[in-house]
């Protein structure tokens, strides 16, 4: 991440969009691929940032550029955020550890770029808005995060844009799109490869599950196949609902106010 005039006041609101995700900015690191140092100078005022390190951060971090830059308007991006730019994408399918979905033969639920997007309740499909100008559009796939994890480099809900892997590769360190094939069923997740001196293994980013692992001097096993390499994503957190006794108060608070004519 490149540096920039230090801002305290960006600092700050660095820090509270961090802290609304990850419980330490070395978590926050990791998710961003910096290093834990890189992360906490941005958040003490230390180092500037620059326009593009904040735009990774607004990604992640699930937050609107305008209001990490300047403090004025919404926090949180509505829910079809236009990051940087006009494209709107199907979200094509579902990411998650050990969720096996049926197909038959002919069926594409294990070939790219997914089985078809996803739908609201009404019926609707659902959208989002991203651009990067690094790929033509039709090369991007935008997929939706299925995880329990309260933290992580992905929350629940997250959408990941991703490419083809053919056509960019991927590197030590890359977060995959990762297809299993179980017979009939296959299962899509999401994966960190890691190179070591005789062997890949995938990690799990989305759970506990144990690494994919095989040596270099072995074929890389029929039923892994790595479909997409992520190369965005754009963080959605849901609004807590009020417990029971937060709108009692409110109510009282409201009735109040009206009987009172307080403002």
């Amino acid at each position: 991440m490149s540096k920039a005039p230090a801002n305290p006041e960006v600092a700050e609101r660095l820090r509270a969009a961090r802290q609304r995700i990850f419980r330490s900015a070395a978590a926050a690191a990791e998710a961003l691929g910096a290093k834990p140092g890189t992360v906490r100078a941005h958040e003490n005022g230390q180092n500037g940032v620059s326009l593009f390190d904040l735009e990774q951060y607004s990604r992640r971090y699930g937050v609107t550029m305008d209001w990490l830059i300047s403090g004025r308007g919404p926090m949180e991006p509505d829910e079809k955020t236009n990051v940087s730019g006009f494209n709107f994408y199907s979200i094509m399918g579902q990411l998650r550890d050990d969720v096996w979905v049926s197909y038959e033969e002919g069926d594409d639920r294990d070939e790219w770029p997914g089985w078809g997007a996803l739908k609201t309740p009404a019926g609707i499909e659902e959208e989002v808005e991203f651009t990067d100008p690094r790929f033509p559009e039709d090369l991007i796939v935008a997929l939706k995060v299925r995880t329990d994890q309260a933290e992580g480099p992905y929350i629940d809900n997250t959408i990941v844009f991703a490419v083809h892997a053919v056509a960019t590769g991927f590197n030590d360190g890359d977060h995959v799109v990762v297809v299993r094939e179980r017979g009939e069923f296959c299962e899509w997740s999401l994966r960190r490869v890691r190179f070591t001196s005789d062997a890949t293994a995938l990690e799990s980013l989305l759970s506990a599950a144990a690494p994919l692992i095989w040596k270099h001097d072995e074929e890389v096993p029929d039923d892994v196949h790595i479909v997409g390499t992520v190369i965005a994503s754009l963080t959605r957190r849901p609004v807590p609902a009020m417990t029971p006794h937060q709108r009692k108060l409110y109510e009282i608070d409201e009735a109040n106010r009206r009987r009172f004519g307080k403002k």
